[in-house]
């Protein structure tokens, strides 16, 4: 039923017998005191398609961005069940152990064991909070943070050259953290996966635009077969890097081979704070 001024959607048949989807819209015009409505009909065909196609865009990048917070957590859960539940459960035997020892020697050797479990249960707790919400991305920013996460790699592990312009500037805490994230898992890969030598990273803003590039010296691999694999089985967490830079609008580029290692250009339009 088509009303005057008002719209509807349905399915259309072409001279063809190809079925489109088509909109039908009536206005009605009065002629000598007559009622005439005139019907016009148009193929939105293609409009339905392309808005079919950006909807299931964003349900996939919500997957992407969805599965990246469950990794996040599940790393979060991993790490307090590898690291401080055997220590407070070795904290717990020894209290019972001071239950029973005989001597006060024996108690203090027990005390100071105890102590010494509970200082690592602290720094490792530290170490927790601090990739959770490190406090130098959020009272200094992306600059300070990444140099304090690259100056503390083991020494010997692997060469890290960064450059970057942007000591001066803050953005949005989305943008820094996405970055602070990214750069981690580049890292991590390529020093666990990669065999790299050498680490290059260069960060840049300019003409409202903040530029991340990323390289290493490795054995590289083939980025469309990791990004068919789910983030368990490939390790490298690629999908959750591309997720990560789509959710804030921006462009994500990812190279490698086994001649060259592993080139990433990332850039997002975005605004200093």
């Amino acid at each position: 039923k088509i009303s005057n001024n008002k719209s509807v959607e349905d399915i259309g048949r072409k001279k063809d017998g190809t079925l489109i989807n088509i909109e039908v819209q009536g206005k009605i015009h009065i002629i000598d005191q007559v009622s005439y409505m005139i019907v016009a009909v148009r193929d939105i065909t293609e409009q339905k398609r392309i808005l079919k196609a950006l909807e299931n865009a964003q349900n996939a990048l919500l997957s992407k961005v969805l599965e990246a917070e469950e990794n996040e957590r599940s790393r979060i859960a991993s790490d307090l069940h590898d690291g401080i539940g055997p220590d407070l459960s070795s904290i717990k035997l020894h209290l019972n152990a001071l239950e029973n020892a005989k001597t006060q020697n024996d108690k203090d050797v027990i005390l100071n064991k105890s102590y010494k479990i509970i200082e690592n249960s602290i720094c490792d707790l530290k170490q927790i909070s601090k990739n959770l919400s490190p406090y130098l991305l959020k009272d200094f920013g992306i600059e300070a943070a990444l140099n304090d996460f690259i100056n503390n790699i083991g020494i010997g592990q692997i060469d890290v050259n960064y450059q970057s312009n942007i000591s001066n500037y803050r953005f949005k805490s989305e943008i820094e953290i996405s970055i602070f994230r990214i750069t981690k898992e580049l890292i991590n890969n390529s020093i666990k996966y990669s065999n790299a030598e050498q680490i290059q990273i260069e960060i840049k803003y300019e003409n409202n635009k903040l530029i991340f590039l990323y390289s290493d010296d490795g054995i590289g691999f083939n980025v469309e077969e990791k990004l068919k694999l789910n983030t368990k089985e490939s390790h490298f967490g690629l999908k959750n890097i591309v997720g990560r830079i789509k959710s804030l609008n921006g462009n994500i580029d990812i190279e490698s081979n086994k001649k060259y290692g592993i080139i990433v250009n990332v850039d997002i339009f975005t605004k200093n704070i």
